[in-house]
């Protein structure tokens, strides 16, 4: 520990202290120096420490004589050179040096020094004078004795700091890591959430289910697609359920083919969409070929149950279903189940195929079975074809084609058929007179678009801005610039 040498002003001010009844550590805080010192002088144990330099520094001394100059070998130079040739020699410091200067104890004046000192209160110090001088005419350290660390710390080329480029770019670097680091975990997140959300959002809730087609204890079915229409969503068209799968769901058609890719029964977006009609085929069944689509998702939702139907005994087991209308409850006889590619099976094109085209379908379907019932079908039958997603990313399908007929052996209580007419009577009268609308009045036309377009950025907004999950996303980001720039100003600090 190094103990400060006290003068006869501080030993006078230590015994005034004391004698007022201050203690030894409060007395050193106000004195300012330690409180050990002030043991030592109580205790009259304090002596001023006194070294003979020319016993203890001797080979340093005569170092110093031989090779000071004060234009090419200042004392720093020298105490660093001599700390390298002699590593087992005494060396003082180079604040000692000048202190022994200062005070004549070595051969060295203040007239031999490179500086002079000025007096004055704001006086730098003489070693501080030396430094400046020899930094002016490039004495302290040459080139030959500098570290080859000090080369490496900067790479100056024709004026250009390229370290501090470096700098940059590794922070730019670390930022954009751990931006994508952030972003990462949290698509990981949603990822899982929005599986949930489909999941939940393709099972049926209670505001539907109890519309749904219930068989009586005399056998009647109570079913009202008017009712259900109405109270839920006008787009649903009919019910559909395959006997011994999770297949019990409302069907909806739209005029857009995509609508319900993406869409719940009561027109929410959602990925696992919904089961929806060929937008080419006709709402009502009047075709004698129709196309129903679902998802194939996992946890035997939508569609995903006709996967079963490959395993042949499944397909034998489960060889029925029901389909249901506002008027008519349809018997699903199942005849084949077949493997399929949407781009180049011509069955897909329902518009040329689905009037008048059976022979042709019924053939192609017993071509390419996998599974095949004992079902006797002829042309003059009515067909549908439920379809399903088989792989992720591929055009393969997986697909049923079944028979439907008429069912004699349930009866079907409804209201009167008469009233779903003139529904869709007002429905056919209110498209027409849009279309008179658009067509002969211009300003209203220019009005429906810019209304269009409203709503349209509107959807964006509540779509992509105000969704939660991008609202996190946008957060995290935050968050991530808000670290950068603290760490950036830490460093910058430094």
């Amino acid at each position: 520990m190094n103990y400060t040498q006290l003068t006869e002003k501080n030993k006078a001010e230590i015994d005034i202290l004391l004698k007022q009844g201050l203690p030894m550590r409060r007395t050193a805080s106000i004195l300012g120096i330690s409180h050990s010192t002030i043991s030592r002088y109580k205790n009259n144990i304090y002596k001023k420490r006194k070294i003979n330099i020319d016993d203890k520094y001797q080979i340093f001394i005569n170092y110093l004589f031989s090779h000071y100059d004060k234009k090419t070998a200042s004392i720093e130079v020298c105490v660093y050179k001599f700390r390298k040739s002699h590593l087992t020699a005494k060396c003082p410091t180079v604040r000692q040096v000048y202190n022994w200067i200062n005070n004549g104890k070595i051969f060295l004046t203040k007239d031999k020094l490179c500086y002079k000192k000025v007096r004055g209160k704001n006086n730098k110090s003489g070693m501080m004078k030396h430094t400046k001088w020899n930094l002016d005419h490039k004495t302290v350290l040459p080139i030959s004795l500098r570290p080859k660390y000090i080369n490496k710390r900067y790479i100056i080329i024709e004026g250009i700091d390229k370290m501090i480029i470096i700098k940059i770019i590794d922070k730019l670097i670390n930022f954009i890591v751990i931006t994508f680091f952030l972003i990462a975990i949290f698509f990981a997140v949603y990822a899982l959430y929005d599986v949930k959300l489909v999941f939940d959002a393709s099972k049926l809730s209670g505001d539907i289910l109890k519309y749904k087609p219930n068989t009586q204890e005399d056998g009647k079915v109570t079913f009202n697609l008017l009712e259900l229409q109405q109270n839920v969503n006008e787009d649903i068209c009919g019910w559909i359920s395959i006997d011994g799968t999770n297949i019990d769901y409302p069907i909806l058609y739209s005029e857009n083919s995509l609508e319900y890719l993406s869409k719940t029964y009561d027109g929410k977006y959602s990925p696992g969409g919904s089961i929806f009609v060929d937008t080419k085929n006709d709402r009502y069944f009047n075709d004698d070929f129709t196309i129903i689509y679902g998802h194939n998702l996992s946890g035997k939702l939508m569609f995903s149950d006709i996967k079963l139907f490959k395993d042949p005994e499944f397909f034998k087991e489960h060889p029925t279903g029901k389909l249901y209308i506002q008027d008519k409850i349809y018997d699903l006889e199942i005849y084949t189940f077949n493997s399929l590619d949407s781009n180049k099976e011509f069955v897909y094109r329902v518009d040329s195929y689905k009037v008048g085209h059976n022979d042709k379908l019924i053939k192609r379907f017993e071509e390419t079975a996998t599974n095949k019932s004992d079902l006797t079908v002829s042309p003059d039958d009515k067909f549908v074809m439920l379809s399903t997603c088989n792989g992720v990313g591929t055009s393969k399908r997986a697909v049923l084609f079944a028979r439907l007929t008429e069912s004699t052996s349930t009866d079907l209580e409804v209201e009167s058929l008469d009233k779903d007419e003139k529904n869709k009577e007002k429905q056919r009268e209110r498209q027409e007179f849009d279309e008179k609308v658009k067509k002969y009045n211009p300003e209203i036309k220019k009005l429906n678009k810019k209304d269009g377009l409203f709503t349209k950025i509107k959807n964006n907004v509540k779509k992509y801005l105000l969704n939660p999950y991008n609202i996190i996303l946008f957060i995290l980001i935050i968050i991530t610039i808000g670290i950068y720039i603290k760490i950036y100003m830490k460093n910058k600090k430094r």
